[in-house]
């Protein structure tokens, strides 16, 4: 995936988590840390009447991931499939946070470890 990192606003956003919640608990907690609005649906038929900016879906089902994907892409949100690269239209790199500065660390979903790493590795040069 070829990805274009941009500081999303986090206070003018919502996010819809659908699926597997536990799946989906790493992806609240940062959504959480930074602010962002969100709503859990453990399953999904019709989108809610509310706006929301993207979806992010865990249901261990490629066909279901793959329905609710272009059900939420018909909306106009931007769709994260946890651990489906090929269905994301975003993805959350790691991101290392000292006071104003972040840094973000990505492989596309390629190689997580490899992500980890880099991330521990520059978190140890910094202060």
């Amino acid at each position: 995936m070829h990805a274009l990192f941009i500081g999303l606003n986090s206070k003018n956003h919502r996010f819809l988590l659908v699926g597997d919640y536990q799946k989906l608990e790493a992806k609240a907690e940062i959504l959480k840390q930074h602010g962002v609005d969100y709503t859990f649906f453990d399953t999904l038929i019709l989108l809610p009447e509310q706006t929301a900016t993207g979806a992010i879906i865990a249901t261990d089902c490629l066909e279901k991931d793959t329905h609710l994907a272009a059900l939420c892409r018909s909306h106009g949100l931007l769709v994260n499939v946890v651990d489906r690269p090929e269905l994301c239209d975003f993805i959350f790199p790691a991101v290392l946070t000292r006071g104003d500065v972040q840094i973000a660390v990505s492989t596309g979903g390629r190689a997580p470890v490899l992500t980890r790493w880099l991330k521990n590795r520059i978190a140890a040069m910094l202060p």
